[in-house]
């Protein structure tokens, strides 16, 4: 089986109300963009309809690939999962929320292009194209 040239990996987790929409939105940006690239959703045990979504998308468009954790693991989990079943040459992931919008992702390909081992997004270099105010602490630390 050929590879595709990029793998985009989402972990998800109860995305019922959304995962239909960041779908249409990432095939539309690899027809538009004319990107060889495969679609990999980590169902990280949903309690709703995301696996049952994905699949019948799959059925559809065989660039998305539904891959299932065994139960609820994380994010880190599902993320670590997507990427060691990726086939691309270039793998980027994202949220499924798309908070960092699809479209950057051309940036972070051309940083990889251009001899980055690495390439990593931030909002916070723009705080401007932040969507949702973001807490100071992201975690689950607790201090008295």
């Amino acid at each position: 089986m050929r590879s595709p040239a990029y793998s985009l990996v989402f972990p998800a987790y109860n995305e019922e109300p959304r995962i239909t929409a960041t779908l249409d939105r990432v095939l539309e940006f690899l027809k538009r963009e004319r990107w060889d690239a495969e679609v990999l959703v980590v169902n990280d045990g949903s309690r709703d309809n995301t696996a049952a979504i994905v699949a019948a998308v799959s059925q559809r468009d065989p660039r998305v690939r539904l891959l299932e954790n065994p139960g609820n693991r994380g994010k880190g989990y599902s993320v670590r999962h997507g990427m060691l079943r990726a086939r691309g040459e270039i793998v980027l992931f994202s949220d499924a929320d798309l908070s960092s919008p699809i479209e950057e992702a051309a940036k972070l390909v051309a940083a990889l292009e251009a001899g980055a081992e690495v390439a990593i997004g931030s909002r916070w270099l723009r705080p401007e194209l932040m969507t949702e105010r973001q807490p100071l602490l992201k975690c689950g630390w607790c201090w008295d």
